[in-house]
């Protein structure tokens, strides 16, 4: 498994793999990632939607 840090709003790293993501939403300024298993976990991330489906993607 393979974990990836993300750089939220505030410049903190937030580890994130692709079992604990459950879906993210695209807003204007940044994405809202939503964790697993939690209704209001979340944070917003300076990548685009793009990237994190990059950086989650198993490698090849």
């Amino acid at each position: 498994m393979r974990w990836v840090g993300v750089t939220d709003t505030n410049n903190r790293v937030v580890w994130i793999n692709a079992q604990n993501v459950a879906y993210v939403q695209d807003f204007q300024t940044y994405r809202a990632i939503h964790f697993v298993g939690s209704k209001d976990n979340y944070f917003q991330a300076k990548e685009t939607a793009d990237d994190l489906a990059m950086m989650l993607r198993p490698p090849a």
